[in-house]
């Protein structure tokens, strides 16, 4: 990384030194290598906390994953989201060879400039550049199917308790010949006999089973403590990725405003492959889109899920059938209202889509304000 790093600072200093007409990326007036030397900085300062911090991330990565196959063996989950999941890691995949087809295309943008003033060099040199992009992409894509995975726990959490308070867990009806002619066990007869608060939910089948207050009091402790788990899960993600996260937003702040306006300054300019300059900026926004929405929707779908928990357990209080099982849900709600982490980097924002669309709001603003100084200045 700190060739890299070096190998982009060689190759700014000598697009620099160049005649503002041969400059390559850095731009002919002072407004443009403003805005060049700001993007390069902050997408250096993301790939150099994705690789210095490389290991400090992998150990908090272990750490959620180990947390995650324990909330799945507590609550024996055979994972029914897994085709989902694996939907998801293509879309991916996708993203990033749609990327990468993006960065061939903007080298294919530059290439003729620095054949025909003699930067071959310096072009070579700012593919490093490239290569930090990539860095960037790959901690999004991490970050999203991290957050995806948490986001599954969560479902899992909730389609459970959605099994729970299904009408089934009240007592079946039939007449008493009905029952004792169904084939059941002495002791099950016997529990009939003495604990009245036998409870009937459905298997899969469709068949009604029969289940114990204690079952489903032992299996509300396992959700409980399953949800406090990802709570947990939630707050280590938030230590660990905090700085990264915010400067992943600032970058896509002001290249979403930059790009777009680039866009409109190739489709006005003539002289060039309108076409094709106005393709490549439309790609690259939509890539810098595809970044917030990575960022921040994963979080918001697991900030929803675990609000419907809370939905959820106030729907099971009136159909728990015993005043046991009535309190062991009423502490699970407790934990739940009085316990809500969120995905809030160094505890500054949250993200969720409020965020994105105050980011969206901002960024059409600054836009329209830099498109009227642009005409501005053409009439002067």
């Amino acid at each position: 990384m700190t060739l890299l790093n070096a190998a982009i600072i060689t190759g700014i200093v000598l697009d620099f030194c160049q005649e503002p007409e041969k400059r390559l990326r850095v731009g002919a007036t002072f407004l443009k290598a403003v805005i060049w030397l700001t993007e390069v900085a902050l997408v250096m300062g993301i790939a150099s906390l994705a690789v210095y911090a490389g290991p400090a991330q992998m150990e908090c990565l272990k750490r959620v994953l180990k947390q995650l196959q324990k909330i799945k063996s507590d609550l024996n989950l055979n994972n029914p989201f897994a085709k989902t999941e694996k939907i998801k890691s293509i879309i991916m995949v996708i993203l990033l060879m749609w990327v990468v087809f993006v960065m061939i295309m903007d080298v294919v943008f530059y290439y003729p400039q620095s054949l025909e003033d003699g930067t071959i060099t310096i072009l070579c040199l700012h593919l490093s550049f490239y290569v930090a992009h990539l860095l960037w992409w790959l901690a999004v894509l991490r970050w999203a199917l991290t957050v995806e995975t948490v986001h599954g726990a969560a479902a899992a959490i909730n389609h459970r308790l959605q099994s729970l308070r299904l009408p089934t867990m009240k007592p079946a009806p039939m007449t008493l010949e009905e029952f004792l002619s169904k084939p059941r066990s002495i002791s099950t007869l016997l529990h009939c006999i003495t604990g009245p608060a036998l409870t009937a939910k459905t298997t899969e089948l469709g068949m009604p089973n029969f289940t114990y207050p204690a079952q489903l009091k032992t299996q509300i402790r396992r959700l409980a403590l399953s949800h406090e788990r990802i709570g947990d899960i939630m707050r280590q993600m938030n230590e660990t990725n905090g700085l990264l996260l915010m400067i992943i937003l600032m970058t896509t702040f002001m290249k979403l405003v930059v790009t777009p306006y680039y866009m409109l300054i190739y489709a006005l300019d003539g002289e060039r492959n309108v076409v094709f300059d106005v393709m490549l900026s439309l790609n690259w926004s939509l890539a810098i889109l595809a970044i917030l929405v990575l960022t921040i929707e994963p979080c918001h779908r697991v900030h929803s899920q675990r609000e419907r928990t809370e939905v959820l357990l106030r729907q099971l209080t009136h159909v728990a059938p015993s005043g046991q099982l009535n309190k062991e849900v009423e502490q699970f709600t407790k934990l739940v209202v009085l316990n809500k982490p969120r995905f809030t980097p160094l505890g500054i924002y949250t993200l969720d889509r409020p965020l994105m669309a105050m980011m969206l709001s901002g960024i059409t603003t600054y836009l329209v304000i830099i498109i009227q100084f642009q005409k501005l200045s053409h009439k002067l």
